[in-house]
């Protein structure tokens, strides 16, 4: 009832299940009530929407969507864009910007990240690092802001790679 009044927070929970299997799964149904949430300023549901669109192997919609939640701090939205950054799906090849991506990720403690950022780290060479380390840190102050300031963090699973659920305390802050 909540997602059909316009909720956010109810329409990424509803997005979430479509997705995860919670009721049928149902990608297109998932896309549609994720997108409506998205479009409220949901990190959450535009990383997930970035998941469904990847899998649909619509690359340019998927790195969008990742970039937009990866920029309002979602760790495995941040690793995710730094993997097509690095390949070059759906956004010009930049391994630079995927190293810093994959590094803010990791630093937000993805540790999954790690292996992409050794592997970059050979075709980048140690002056090349340095810088994309500095950038990653200038980058990780205005992330976390951007994190504090939708007030809906801090539960366990937040950064699970399907996210679980806020608790209902935590809820009544989520915009």
């Amino acid at each position: 009832k909540a997602a059909a009044q316009d909720d956010p927070l109810a329409e990424w929970l509803l997005g979430r299940l479509y997705l995860a299997g919670g009721m049928q799964r149902d990608l297109n149904q998932a896309a549609l009530v994720l997108q409506k949430s998205a479009q409220q300023g949901n990190p959450f549901a535009e990383y997930l929407l970035g998941e469904i669109r990847l899998e649909q192997q619509n690359y340019a919609d998927a790195a969008k969507s990742f970039r937009d939640a990866a920029q309002q701090g979602i760790p495995h939205a941040q690793q995710e864009l730094g993997v097509l950054l690095e390949k070059g799906q759906g956004i010009p090849q930049d391994k630079f910007e995927a190293y810093v991506w994959l590094l803010v990720s990791l630093d937000a403690g993805n540790t999954a990240a790690a292996t992409d950022l050794s592997l970059l780290e050979g075709d980048l060479g140690s002056t090349q690092v340095e810088k994309a380390k500095s950038q990653a840190r200038d980058l990780e102050s205005s992330v976390s802001r951007s994190v504090v300031a939708h007030g809906c963090t801090g539960w366990p699973g937040e950064f699970d790679v399907i996210p679980s659920p806020p608790q209902l305390d935590v809820q009544r802050f989520c915009r």
